[in-house]
């Protein structure tokens, strides 16, 4: 795409009955005197000698923000410009004008148009010269052409109209007949002049007026350099950015302001622009506590249309909130701001890895081998927060779709929005942090071997692009017991987000340094654990197979010399595999394979001794349970004759007798057979730091503490993992974990088989029955309160579906 250029708009009209015999020679000489920076590329001419109102609203909107200058020559007065075909109304004009957040210069050379600077400045227009009087079309000529031709030169605006005063006052002030007065006018205050009276109307034909806060930007800027004032040289860790043939990079970004008023809200700190001067309650938390003032912001370049209606967002206020009554909510919709930068890098990578010279000998030692490679990496819609409001929620700037966002043409003033405050300077460090990070991880895995050493890289830029959009929420607030309590309304995705300390978190930025600092600790830190990692190798296969064998050894004194030889024999095979068939010997292998032995003997004894003594069997008393159960017309005393041990004669071949001790029921169980849901097992899944916990952390834990099936939390893990993405995963978990363990209060497991359970195990449910179902049932009420809170939108059907059994399940009917 060709890059846009700043646009001098030149517009003349003509009058049949009036006609002004040198205007087309004034359009052609400006033009002239401009054609050298269009033939250069610092700028684009647009010329219309014929200007009508309609074409001039057009090409207004064609070039946007593009034009930095607009000249008009022809009939004019202070209340409008002789267009041709009609006149054009000053005020509609100077509105249009106003919307071109790129124009620094306004010039009216026609008759009397001083009444339309107050216009044009009101509506932001930094400069305008106009004429108080009549004038000369002659000397408007010389004096336009003489002021442009000053610009082209690289003349400030205020030097090119003193140039250009003097060019006309030395060409025409000894003429008879000329009387010229051309003054220059920066700050000037309309409300002193109003006070002076009309006749200070009189006294000068062509004047300069500027705003009060543009002075110091007009001194220093330059028509021929306009268009560098719309690229921006961002800076990384290594200095300003390069493009691959290693050029400094300047991206285009043209930077759009506007002075706006603001609400200051003293209670949560955020910032909103207020356009009603009655206003006084901050639209996040409807706090009264605001101060006014007046601030800059940057004009976004996209806006995402509000998707979640006001009614819809009422309703979600409801439940989050917890309250009856909607009026007693106060609900306001906010724009938020945020950076979007696309980012597409390479970098060169250069290394040297060590690889192992002899896996066998006794020390280590290594070879080394330098390493080149070429990491290309970049970033679409990269999202940086860019505004100052006191709430942060995971979805505030992830996943928004942008497809549907328009183009920002002026701020609205029907709905607030925080200003936009973070520069794009700042705002790509974060990016940068971002990308070094993750160039430090990629680099890693690509040099490889088993220590790296003298890691350098060159990152270069292919592309770099920013923007900037406005997001839309829905603020509600709601006053209990003296205190407020708000949320905040994703209005795209209707996803709710709390109250949260202000501020974000900054992105690390990770140098060349950083990264060889990493490759220095990971070495020293395999050099510290090799001889511990042999040795917690062998103890814990050792353990594993030492306990297998010993709980599997039968009861009896007879057996177990059988046992032990079994268990040596295993054990010698098992060294074996773990190094002892090699032919070099080293001392890792040596503590590897002695720690497995002793663990295997110790193991073995301390199995043995649980089987023989039946440590993990349950007692007569739950035996006696687990009968009942079963046999329910047995009384106790024959359940606990069933469970007894009897010692009965046993006649041997040799015709001898022995007391052999027979129990009648043998309800012994094995490695895992612990009657009931023990409570401990649910106080293992809680964690002090649930928010912490990552997702596949937390899916490791449930699988581990399942207890063997009791509470299914292999299987719910396991369907968790399958059915629902990141971080709706673990939350489930969390929820299916406390609605089942008693953690929430008030809520219940229900009966296994009852009609209530029946009513929500359907799988032909549709959600919106289903979520109907769980509000019916106090029970499962904060439960579905829950899954609205935490879980995303997207995953909310699959999350009850998924909790609806679990719920019902006659295993979570804990024992106390």
């Amino acid at each position: 795409m060709a890059a846009e250029l700043p646009v001098v708009f030149l517009a003349f009209a003509n009058a049949l009955d009036d006609h002004l015999a040198t205007l087309k020679e004034e359009s052609r000489d400006i033009f002239r005197a401009l054609q050298p920076l269009e033939r250069d590329g610092s700028v684009a001419i647009h010329r219309e000698e014929s200007a009508q109102f309609d074409e001039l609203y057009r090409d207004l909107i064609t070039y946007n923000d593009r034009i930095v200058i607009f000249h008009y020559g022809g009939h004019a007065d202070g209340t409008m410009l002789q267009l041709e075909g009609g006149v054009g109304g000053a005020g509609g004009i100077a509105g249009l004008l106003g919307q071109q957040t790129s124009l620094k210069l306004v010039f009216l050379n026609g008759c009397a148009t001083r009444d339309q600077v107050r216009l044009l400045h009101q509506v932001g227009v930094p400069a305008v010269i106009a004429t108080s009087v009549k004038i000369n079309d002659t000397k408007a000529t010389k004096l336009s052409t003489a002021f442009y031709s000053a610009l082209a030169d690289g003349q400030s605006i205020f030097e090119a109209f003193d140039l250009a005063r003097n060019y006309v006052d030395g060409k025409f002030g000894g003429e008879d007949g000329f009387d010229l007065k051309i003054n220059r006018y920066p700050n000037y205050n309309f409300e002193e002049d109003e006070e002076a009276g009309d006749s200070l109307s009189c006294e000068f034909e062509w004047a300069l007026y500027t705003r009060s806060d543009s002075a110091a930007d007009l001194e220093q800027w330059r028509l021929p350099e306009a268009r560098e004032g719309w690229q921006t040289q961002l800076e990384d860790n290594a200095g300003p950015i390069r493009s691959p043939t290693g050029d400094p990079l300047p991206i285009e970004y043209r930077k759009r302001t506007r002075i706006i008023d603001v609400l200051n809200c003293q209670y949560c700190g955020t910032s909103s622009s207020c356009h009603d001067p009655k206003a006084a309650l901050c639209p996040l938390c409807g706090s009264k506590d605001t101060e006014r003032s007046t601030a800059q912001t940057v004009i976004p370049d996209l806006l995402v249309p509000y998707v979640t209606s006001e009614e819809d967002a009422r309703s979600i206020a409801l439940s989050a909130l917890e309250v009856v009554d909607p009026k007693s909510i106060q609900l306001q919709p906010l724009l938020l701001p945020c950076w979007l930068f696309d980012v597409d890098t390479r970098t060169a990578l250069t290394a040297q890895r060590g690889m192992v010279a002899d896996m066998h000998a006794d020390s280590l030692e290594l070879e080394w081998e330098d390493v080149t490679d070429t990491i290309d990496f970049g970033v679409e819609a990269f999202p940086v927060s860019a505004g100052k409001f006191s709430m942060e929620h995971r979805a505030n700037y992830q996943d928004w779709d942008y497809t549907n966002a328009t183009p920002v043409q002026q701020l609205s003033a029907t709905r607030p929005f925080v200003p936009l405050e973070l520069s794009i300077e700042s705002g790509f460090e974060k990016v940068s942090g971002y990308l070094q990070t993750e160039l430090a991880a990629e680099a890693s895995d690509r040099i490889g071997g088993h220590r790296q050493k003298n890691i350098t890289s060159d990152m270069r830029y292919k592309s770099v692009a920013a923007r900037t959009v406005l997001l839309p929420h829905w603020c509600a607030t709601v006053k209990r017991d003296q205190e407020t309590a708000s949320i905040l309304i994703n209005a795209q995705s209707s996803a709710v987000s709390f109250p949260s300390p202000p501020g974000s978190h900054a992105m690390t930025n990770v140098s060349n340094l950083l990264m060889n600092q990493n490759s220095t600790d990971k070495n020293a830190q395999a050099a510290r654990t090799s001889l511990l990692v042999s040795i917690y190798s062998g103890i814990g296969i050792g353990v594993m197979v030492g306990l297998l064998m010993g709980l599997a050894a039968p009861q009896g004194a007879d057996a177990k010399s059988v046992v032990s030889v079994f268990i040596g024999a295993v054990g010698v095979g098992l060294a074996a595999l773990l190094g002892l068939n090699d032919r070099h010997f080293s001392t890792a292998k040596g503590l590897r394979i002695g720690s497995f032995g002793l663990a295997v003997a110790i193991s073995a004894l301390s199995g043995i001794y649980v089987r023989d003594n039946n440590l993990l069997s349950p007692g007569i008393a739950e035996r006696a349970k687990e009968l009942r159960t079963v046999f329910k017309k047995i009384d106790d005393e024959r359940i606990l004759g069933l469970l007894s041990t009897t010692v009965t004669t046993k006649s041997n071949a040799d015709g001898t007798t022995s007391q052999v001790a027979v129990q009648k029921l043998d309800l012994r169980s094995g490695l895992f057979s612990a009657g009931g849901v023990d409570r401990s097992v649910c106080n293992k899944l809680r964690t002090s730091n649930d928010d912490a916990a990552t997702s596949k952390g937390v899916l490791r834990n449930f699988r581990y503490r399942d207890d063997d099936g009791k509470l299914g939390w292999k299987g719910l893990a396991d369907m968790a993992e399958k059915q629902l993405l990141e971080p709706d995963q673990k939350e489930l978990l969390f929820i299916a974990r406390d609605a089942a363990c008693g953690f929430i209060p008030g809520t219940t497991p229900l009966i296994p088989g009852s009609e209530q359970c029946e009513s929500i195990s359907s799988e032909s449910l549709s959600i919106e029955k289903l979520r109907s179902k769980f509000a019916s049932i106090p029970e499962l009420a904060k439960v579905l309160r829950l899954v609205d809170e935490r879980i995303s939108l997207e995953g909310r059907e699959t999350s009850l579906k998924l909790l609806a059994p679990v719920l019902c399940s006659k295993n979570i009917q804990n024992k106390e």
